[in-house]
């Protein structure tokens, strides 16, 4: 009990401690704060990229819509040009087609009615290949007598 040396010594270890022990939760503290900022922006982000990639699913929606019926108008006018004839309810079909495909079709599907209102042609209704690789395929113009049509009453022209 007499032995002040040991005390003095046990004092400087306790309060050695308190000093740690204070340090640690103050940095203990700071982690936290860290980590709850850290959080906060990680969540940011999140909404962030969810609003940027459902941004770009509507881009990449809207760009098949208008891909699907620059593809139609191109079809048609290769029909034209064929000689082939067009309904004229096909350019109603663009109008009433909705807007939202659901996930399972893909936007050319909505937009081209799903193969209603394609043109006649005496081979058989053509499909979206055919569409696609009219001009990549040699056409030479047939005679006026088996032309159809609008193009059936044009003269043919001057050969140059």
């Amino acid at each position: 009990p007499f032995d002040d040396e040991r005390i003095d010594l046990l004092y400087a270890k306790s309060e050695q401690a308190n000093l740690d022990q204070a340090r640690l939760r103050a940095e203990l503290t700071d982690v936290r704060e860290h980590i709850t900022q850290n959080e906060d922006q990680i969540s940011k982000k999140e909404v962030e990229d969810e609003a940027s990639e459902e941004q770009r699913i509507e881009e990449k929606r809207l760009e098949a819509i208008k891909k699907a019926k620059v593809e139609k108008e191109l079809a048609r006018q290769a029909a034209l040009l064929r000689g082939e004839e067009w309904p004229e309810d096909v350019e109603l079909e663009d109008q009433v087609a909705d807007p939202e495909p659901e996930e399972g079709r893909g936007a050319v599907a909505a937009v081209a009615g799903g193969g209603s209102g394609e043109p006649t042609s005496p081979l058989g209704p053509t499909s979206a290949r055919n569409k696609a690789s009219f001009l990549a395929e040699p056409s030479t113009s047939p005679s006026p007598e088996l032309r159809g049509g609008l193009a059936r009453q044009l003269p043919p022209l001057p050969s140059p």
